[in-house]
């Protein structure tokens, strides 16, 4: 499964009802996580620079959580093992972590933007399955 797919099932998920609510709760979600997530990656960049390794383990687990909301899991992978690295005190391995960071938001970007440009209507939504998975063909 691409991240386009797991982003997709994601926001899918979020939408629930798909409601005008819902719909617009989603787009303030992706629009909070697209504006932030550069400042996170430059926050966590900073604290690898300044060899402080506690902020470095929290900005780069806010991070990872952000992206993992929204099924952008390339994302909190590589947030996660920075997070991880961080922890251990091995700020020495994480300097290529950023550039990683960003090169994924660019990746997934793109998909999420188009949920904010342009809401799904319920006509064009695929219908939720219900509990337990989808029903038999009968």
């Amino acid at each position: 499964m691409t991240d386009e797919d797991r982003v997709d099932e994601r926001i899918t998920d979020l939408l629930d009802g798909n409601t005008p609510d819902d719909i617009a709760f989603v787009q303030r979600l992706i629009t909070s996580f697209l504006d932030r997530a550069p400042v996170m990656v430059a926050a966590l960049r900073t604290a690898i620079g300044d060899g402080d390794a506690t902020a470095a383990a929290h900005h780069a687990h806010a991070l990872k959580g952000a992206a993992a909301n929204l099924g952008a899991n390339r994302v909190a992978a590589f947030c996660a093992d920075a997070q991880h690295r961080a922890e251990r005190g091995e700020l020495d391995t994480l300097g290529e972590h950023p550039a990683r960071i960003v090169a994924a938001l660019e990746l997934t970007a793109p998909r999420l933007r188009e949920y904010v440009t342009s809401a799904p209507s319920p006509a064009t939504r695929p219908p939720a399955a219900p509990p337990g998975g989808p029903t038999p063909a009968t």
